[in-house]
């Protein structure tokens, strides 16, 4: 009986490793590897340790027996780790082979052979379970996607020469990198999503940082690196840092820190003189920034959405880009002679601006420069301005007057739409109005056309303040929604010139007198919708029938005027 006993403990002691992970070791001798395993080997099989020397044929069949590939169901693996450090990789001129181990989702750990240059493209892409993976001193080169998707937490190496495009993209799961010699070239997307990486650390000089290659890195806080010889776009786009200090002796991408959204202190060392286009875009905690000397120009969108920055030294500023400032907390600003060239936008949604002077010779106040600079009570337009761009002034709605120099002649679309306290503002010498130009400017309530006017566009007084209009003799169409819902519009003049009146043109004034010069205009049906009853009508001298042929001159109370004409317009 206690024999029996004894000879159960001595089985049961023999057993426990075969309950451990199932593991098998061989020697390979490059090629050769499929004769070395059975398929009895691989039934259940986790574990592979290969010395010797391997070939890309044998990978393959290691990557074969981890995704069950033409293996019988019943000896399908489990394959997790893999072992390849005490072998060396021959005729593949050292390179592990692209798509090596790719798709392989059980693998977790990786030990890649001890004379390995560089890593071929797509070698463990999508290893979904990845998360260790020990590379060789000799390694220089990391191909693309080579590591895109895989679990890895940490990634740490003596040196590498490069990285490629996407290399560890959307490695979500990885926190840190650190290369202790350095790296040369990293590619462009890179590391970009890896949303949990927090530090990176490159003890050394960077020939070339590629375009995005930390982009959407939001957790990244710390970043040590050396000189950068060239920064690409958006290179470290979204990330989280607060501070950062970086020096880079070649060219600078655009939109290199947009987005960093807890960054407040910049301290950039660069060669350029125009601060790169969109390079702090949204950045909007930023208030220390500190810039190369002898910077003369700010690129567009440079600054826009930092929110927390209220002032700006233009000092040797000569050229400020298209919405450079746009979205920023910026209260005051003076635009010297110095500078010769002024974007769009320039200060669009500036909401806390209250004062702005345009000391410089431009000729026009450019597309959105002011729209909604809703705090901004006045702006005095320099003398040689020709022109008001695009919503220039859109919803500036502390501004109550504007003064045009004699020389502004066209107001582009929107110029002034939104501009709800716009009480003022003298258009004897515009001669082109754009449309919407005054839309829903509800206290304005006069204004004087210029003669050479010749088209009234759509909308271009809707919803305005108006109570009375002259339409000049050389406006030939008044188009659709141009004075519709002037609530205050009584009284109109048409001149003589008036061929057609647009549809809704009128719509919803409560107009009591329409007075025109023309001879015989066409006005669509619902030219004057919702039309008081009652209104009444004055034409030309004989011309009464023929108004009265269209059914939308009906509606009015009509009469001649006996001198032949209808009131000239003063």
């Amino acid at each position: 009986m206690k024999k029996n006993l004894l000879l159960l403990m001595v089985l049961a002691l023999m057993a426990l490793p075969m309950l451990g992970r199932p593991t098998l070791s061989v020697r390979a001798h490059g090629g050769d590897l499929r004769n070395k395993i059975s398929l009895k080997d691989c039934r259940g099989l986790q574990e592979l340790h290969v010395s010797g020397s391997v070939d890309q044929g044998d990978i393959e069949l290691i990557r074969q027996i981890a995704r069950n590939e033409g293996i019988e169901e019943q000896y399908h693996a489990r394959l997790e780790v893999v072992d390849l450090s005490d072998a060396d990789l021959v005729h593949c001129n050292h390179t592990f082979p692209s798509g090596a181990f790719s798709d392989c989702s059980r693998l977790t750990e990786v030990d890649l052979p001890g004379n390995v240059r560089a890593i071929g493209h797509d070698a463990f892409k999508h290893c979904s379970s990845l998360e260790v993976v020990r590379m060789p001193a000799t390694l220089d080169h990391i191909g693309r996607t080579a590591f895109y998707g895989t679990a890895l937490k940490r990634l740490r190496m003596n040196s590498v020469g490069s990285i490629g495009e996407y290399a560890f993209g959307s490695c979500r799961s990885l926190r840190s990198v650190t290369f202790m010699r350095g790296v040369n070239e990293i590619g462009d997307n890179a590391f970009s999503g890896c949303s949990s990486l927090t530090s990176v650390e490159i003890n050394s000089d960077v020939r070339y940082v590629g375009s995005k290659a930390f982009d959407g890195c939001s957790s990244l806080q710390e970043l040590i690196i050396g000189n950068i010889g060239e920064l690409g776009s958006f290179a470290f786009a979204g990330c989280a840092f607060t501070s950062l200090a970086v020096h880079v002796t070649g060219d600078v991408g655009k939109w290199v820190f947009s987005d960093c959204t807890s960054l407040s202190a910049v301290d950039v060392d660069a060669n350029f003189t125009t601060v790169p286009e969109g390079m702090f875009s949204r950045c909007s905690n930023l208030t220390d920034i500190r810039l190369p000397e002898g910077i003369n120009a700010i690129g567009s969108r440079a600054f826009d959405g930092c929110t927390a920055i209220t002032d700006f030294d233009l000092t040797g500023i000569t050229g400020i880009g298209n919405y450079a400032f746009a979205n920023t907390s910026i209260t005051s600003m003076v635009l010297s002679d110095a500078i010769t060239r002024l974007g769009h936008g320039v200060f669009q949604n500036c909401k806390k601006l209250k004062h702005i002077e345009l000391n410089l010779p431009m000729k026009t106040i450019g597309e959105d420069m002011f729209s909604g600079c809703e705090k901004l009570p006045e702006v005095q337009i320099p003398s040689t301005v020709t022109s008001i761009g695009t919503s220039a002034f859109k919803a500036c709605k502390g501004i109550s007057e504007i003064v045009l120099p004699e020389g502004v002649t066209s107001l582009g679309n929107s110029a002034f739409e939104g501009c709800s306290n716009l009480r003022a503002i003298n258009l004897q010498n515009v001669s082109t109005l754009g449309e919407h130009t005054f839309l829903e400017c509800a206290a304005l309530t006069d204004v004087e056309l210029c003669e050479q006017l010749s088209d009234l566009p759509k909308g271009v007084f809707e919803s305005s303040g108006l109570a009375f209009v002259a339409v000049p003799a050389a406006v030939t169409k008044i188009n659709k929604y141009a004075f519709k819902n002037c609530k205050a519009l009584t009284e109109v003049i048409l001149g003589a010139g008036v061929e057609k009146i647009d549809a809704y043109a009128f719509e919803n004034c409560p107009l009591k007198l329409v007075r025109s010069r023309a001879v015989n205009p066409t006005a669509d049906k619902n030219a004057f919708k919702n039309l008081p009853s009652g209104c009444s009508l004055e034409v030309p001298n004989g011309t009464l029938p023929n108004y009265m042929k269209s059914g939308v001159w009906k509606k009015f109370t009509g009469s001649e005027r006996s001198e032949g004409t209808a009131p000239a317009i003063e």
